[in-house]
């Protein structure tokens, strides 16, 4: 008796397991718009950046998932992200004053342009990936994203 329960059991794990699998590589896909605010002047581009991973986040955009720079007109900028596959995310936007391609930082360490992540976490070190983190569950997503200098 408790080894049919055993293998009944063991076999619902697996099948639930084997459920929510095929549910994330379902193979849908999102489109994710993300539009930045309250950049202090309209100086250099806005580099957007959508991590799948901690590898990178917030500032190495060699390591997102997808990225793309774009003008900033009247203190805003936004970009869509087409085809992303339903997951888990993090997005980073960064005010690329001086247009380097880079996020300068001071002897420190502390960002000397405008930055600003997904979730509007509150930041006292780094942006965490967990904590900027959201699930792309829907075909169509919008995240707002306000600006910080410091």
């Amino acid at each position: 008796m408790k080894t049919t329960f055993a293998v009944v059991l063991a076999s619902l794990v697996a099948f639930a397991s084997l459920v929510a699998t095929e549910d994330t590589v379902s193979g849908k896909l999102a489109d994710v718009t993300v539009v930045a605010t309250h950049f202090r002047n309209n100086r250099g581009r806005a580099g957007f950046a959508l991590f799948a991973s901690e590898e990178g986040f917030p500032d190495d955009h060699t390591k997102a998932f997808r990225r793309a720079w774009v003008d900033i007109q009247d203190s805003r900028s936004s970009v869509t992200f087409h085809e992303i596959p339903f997951g888990r995310y993090a997005i980073a936007v960064f005010h690329d004053e001086n247009s380097n391609g880079r996020l300068d930082k001071n002897w420190i360490g502390l960002p000397k342009e405008g930055y600003g992540v997904a979730n509007d976490p509150a930041i006292t070190g780094s942006p965490q990936f967990a904590r900027a983190a959201l699930l792309l569950a829907a075909e169509t997503v919008t995240v707002d994203i306000r600006m910080r200098y410091r």
